[in-house]
């Protein structure tokens, strides 16, 4: 029901996306691709690593607010 309302309610002709119940339908109808890029686990847990400080300070700076 969310995804037909918002066909209807976020609807324009000056809106810069469709609204989003038809890029949601659109994304439903689509056939699924494998992943393009896929990673180990450790490779993922080095990423975390190093992203953990970007992260813990962005979490801190969006609970300040």
């Amino acid at each position: 029901m969310q995804r037909q309302l918002s066909r209807r309610d976020e609807a324009s002709l000056l809106a810069s996306h469709p609204p989003t119940g038809l890029r949601a339908a659109l994304l439903a109808r689509r056939a699924e691709l494998p992943a393009a890029v896929t990673l180990t686990e450790t490779q993922a847990a080095s990423i975390d690593a190093e992203l953990a400080k970007q992260r813990d300070r962005a979490r801190r700076d969006l609970a300040a607010r």
